[in-house]
């Protein structure tokens, strides 16, 4: 299965994450950033997790904090 980004609707926002981890010192951050239709940068933000488990949870802290910072 092919996943293909989309920009999203006119008059919508898009918030993307991604997880950076370091398997060797189980380390890990994670960056979000908010986008409109044109793709125009709107709001980033990065965040240092410390110490985590796997990548996997990682990217599900990442998903969390992004709806945590949206909510804001």
């Amino acid at each position: 299965m092919i996943i293909k980004w989309e920009r999203p609707l006119p008059d919508a926002i898009k918030c993307n994450t991604d997880a950076s981890y370091d398997i060797n010192i189980d380390l890990a951050g994670i960056g979000m950033v908010l986008h409109d239709h044109l793709v125009q940068f709107i709001a980033g933000k990065p965040l240092f997790l410390g110490c985590v488990a796997s990548l996997l949870l990682a990217e599900i802290i990442g998903v969390r904090e992004a709806l945590s910072w949206l909510k804001e």
